[in-house]
């Protein structure tokens, strides 16, 4: 993996996608490829915990859904921040912390929001 975003909150209500979002689809513009963790109340918004209120302007599920055709294959989370009822439309893989240390580790580049 060349390109890891980190997506650790929710977009703002006013904002109509991510910032890291749109920076890993960006890099997709120039063939780099990417992969998003997501934690904390990122992961509540994937998974569509967040109050409507809080969940931005757009639908999180298609968006998400469309990663791969922005050569984003690979989206993680936790396994110990993995909600009692995940979102089965997403496809997230669940890792543990030498797993993901191990994917951070060997990618070339690391983005936080």
């Amino acid at each position: 993996m060349r390109c890891v975003v980190i997506l650790h909150k929710p977009p703002e209500f006013s904002e109509s996608t991510s910032e890291a979002i749109e920076l890993a689809m960006s890099m997709a513009n120039f063939g780099v490829g990417c992969a998003v963790w997501v934690t904390g109340d990122a992961l509540q918004w994937v998974n569509g915990e967040l109050p409507r209120h809080q969940l931005g302007r757009f639908d999180n599920t298609k968006l998400l859904k469309a990663l791969p055709f922005y050569e984003i294959d690979e989206i993680w989370a936790l396994a110990d921040e993995r909600p009692e009822a995940p979102l089965d439309e997403v496809a997230i893989q669940w890792l543990t912390r030498d797993e993901l240390a191990a994917r951070l580790a060997s990618a070339e580049l690391v983005i936080g929001e």
